[in-house]
């Protein structure tokens, strides 16, 4: 019994010192981030649906959405670094062209704080009787901020 004993003995001793060696030792260290303003801006597209005459007191609404960091105040614009609020252009199909204006400052003031939306509204110019097929053009909504 004694030749068993012995082994078990030792391994025990063993891990009795090698726990009695070990230590433990720490340190620090920083963590960090820097955020900076951002905002991103997008629209629903316009929609006049479908017209045999244009007789200039067509509307269309748009919203404008606006994502910004809490805090960050905005305003939005047609021409970029600027407050233009009121932009005009034309739709195009081919040669021929159709005239709208486009008018953020209708809805609201155009400007905020943080996130938010704006209404669009889109008119277009009279032109009696255009040629027909599909008219179309791409207009650019700035987030100033």
């Amino acid at each position: 019994m004694r030749k068993y004993l012995l082994p078990l003995v030792a391994i025990a001793g063993l891990a009795s010192a090698s726990s009695a060696f070990a230590a433990t030792a720490s340190g620090t260290f920083n963590v960090q981030v820097t955020i900076v303003k951002a905002c991103a801006v997008s629209a629903t597209a316009v929609n006049f649906g479908t017209l045999s005459t244009v007789v200039g007191t067509e509307t269309a609404n748009s919203t404008v959405t606006v994502t910004c960091n809490p805090g960050t105040p905005y305003s939005l614009s047609f021409v970029s670094g600027s407050a233009g609020l009121t932009a005009a252009g034309n739709l195009v199909n081919g040669a021929n062209t159709i005239g709208a204006s486009y008018d953020l400052g209708t809805a609201a003031a155009a400007s905020g704080t943080g996130s938010g939306t704006d209404a669009l509204k889109v008119s277009l110019s009279a032109a009696s009787y255009p040629a027909t097929g599909l008219y179309q053009a791409t207009q650019t909504v700035y987030v100033n901020y």
